[in-house]
C-alpha cells in the first residue's frame, strides 16, 4: 500500500489526562491534603510533588492538506526507578527538527522513524 506524501509537520505541546506524582518526596514523607501533596520536591523536574501530565502532539500535514494527529506521553513516575525525567512538552516542541520527514512517503516507516528526532 502507499501512503500519502508528507507535505509538512506541526508539533503542538498538550495536557494529558492525569498526573506525575514526584515519588520520592512521597516516600520521604510527603503527606497528601485532599488532591494535592504538601512538601518540596525532590526530583528533578517536578516544580511541586503533583503536577498535571504533559503530552506532544505531531500533526503530519498531507499533500491534499488533510492533517492527521498523533499523542505521544511520558512514562508513570518520571524521574523514579531509572527512568526518563519529567517530559517537558514545550521545550521539546521548540527543539524538535523535522525537515526531513517533509516530502516523505507516510508508508515509510523507516524514513518516518529516523526524520522526527530532538
Amino acid at each position: 500500500m502507499t501512503g500519502l506524501q508528507i507535505k509538512d509537520v506541526i508539533l503542538a505541546p498538550g495536557n494529558g489526562a492525569f498526573f506525575y506524582d514526584d515519588q520520592a518526596a512521597i516516600r520521604s514523607g510527603a503527606t497528601q491534603d485532599g488532591f494535592v501533596y504538601v512538601g518540596e520536591p525532590e526530583t528533578p523536574g517536578f516544580n511541586s510533588i503533583r503536577i498535571p501530565t504533559s503530552s506532544f502532539s505531531i500533526g503530519l500535514v498531507l499533500a491534499d492538506e488533510t492533517i492527521v494527529w498523533g499523542d505521544m506521553m511520558n512514562v508513570q513516575y518520571s524521574g523514579a526507578g531509572g527512568r526518563d525525567p519529567v517530559f517537558e512538552n514545550v521545550a521539546n516542541c521548540g527543539g524538535s527538527q523535522h525537515g526531513d520527514t517533509v516530502g516523505t512517503d507516510s508508508g515509510d516507516r523507516g524514513a518516518l522513524s529516523s526524520g522526527v528526532s530532538r
